[in-house]
């Protein structure tokens, strides 16, 4: 579903909010925020930044037309951000299934993007407001900085928990995610009130908040592409889950006895940081090997032997799609697509 549109609209005359508030309200179901933008006189201006809340898009066009035909507009209404959330309802209701399913998305959800350009991105977890409410899953940024090997299996490494809010993203930044097990609705922070939702309609959602560059990227900033957009686009690059790789068999070599302890130690790290985790700690065992592969390949050819696959080249733990998570995304997005056309 989307969960909101942020909308900005540039009028040919100065009004107040509450006057657009009037203008727009028999097209929507309730009141929506709208901020002025740079106000010219007292609250006064021609700039603003309409929030629509679980909306329509066709109801976004009415509503933006009833503007336009009241104010006018100098350029065409643009989309500036947009927030879009796929829910898992599970078949028995039940707190336990929820869990479930929130270990599952949490585990195998792998965003692509990079995790320790921006400080504030790293996945983490939530059961409160500020940092004395939230863990990393993985080492900070500070660490990881100081020592690579930080990634490996290590004792910062900590599994969000079912009853906290799973982030991937920064706030402020072109992108976030949060993954959680959504019991509540309509929750306004400020006011304390919210709908508590009965069991049958609680259910763990992925959203994904996307802003800035990532709104040019997928071509909807004017309204009208965004009335036309396809949402199963969404799917690669803002909803990927991957299910890990391990080898198994053990044969009787010293050799293959540490590529034991090897897999031992990624499939700690999968249980503790899910895929996010894994696949940092093989990116980082890759880039070891890389640096230092011609001692390897001397250590080998000295002693006589053959020089291990994976010493020489390839991707280290290759990943595979989730197939049943992708389909089940897959028919979301279609349907939300056919839904708004």
């Amino acid at each position: 579903m989307i969960d909101w549109v942020r909308v900005s609209i540039t009028l040919a005359r100065q009004t107040q909010h509450q006057w657009l508030q009037a203008t727009i309200q028999p097209y929507v179901d309730r009141q929506q925020m709208i901020r002025p933008v740079a106000p010219i006189s007292g609250t006064a201006t021609d700039r603003f930044e309409i929030t629509f809340q679980e909306p329509r898009l066709g109801k976004i066009s009415d509503a933006l037309d009833a503007i336009e035909a009241a104010y006018g507009f100098v350029i065409p209404a643009q989309c500036d951000a947009i927030e879009v959330s796929v829910d898992f309802t599970p078949r028995i209701p039940s707190a336990s299934s929820r869990r479930l399913m929130f270990r599952a998305l949490s585990h195998h959800f792998l965003p692509k993007i990079d995790l320790f350009a921006v400080k504030t991105a790293q996945p983490r977890f939530a059961w409160g407001a500020g940092k004395d409410f939230t863990r990393f899953t993985v080492p900070s940024w500070k660490l990881i900085k100081a020592d690579e090997f930080h990634y490996a299996v290590n004792d910062y490494d900590c599994p969000a928990t079912a009853d906290a809010t799973f982030y991937v993203g920064a706030k402020d930044e072109q992108i976030m995610w949060r993954i959680m097990d959504k019991v509540i609705d309509r929750q306004n922070r400020s006011a304390g009130s919210f709908v508590d939702l009965e069991e049958h309609r609680k259910r763990v959602r992925i959203e994904v908040t996307l802003q800035g560059s990532e709104i040019d990227l997928l071509g909807i900033r004017p309204i009208s592409s965004l009335l036309r957009f396809d949402f199963t686009k969404l799917k690669t690059r803002y909803f990927s889950f991957k299910l890990p790789t391990f080898s198994d068999g053990l044969h009787p070599t010293g050799i293959s006895i540490v590529g034991q302890e090897v897999e031992d130690r990624r499939i700690a790290k999968f249980l503790k940081t899910g895929i996010i985790g894994l696949s940092l700690m093989d990116a980082a065992r890759g880039r070891f090997r890389d640096k230092h592969r011609k001692d390897f390949v001397r250590f080998f050819k000295e002693r006589g032997l053959r020089t291990p696959r994976k010493m020489q080249s390839g991707q280290l733990g290759p990943m595979l799609a989730y197939g049943e998570l992708d389909r089940r995304v897959e028919m979301a997005l279609r349907k939300l697509t056919i839904r708004e056309k």
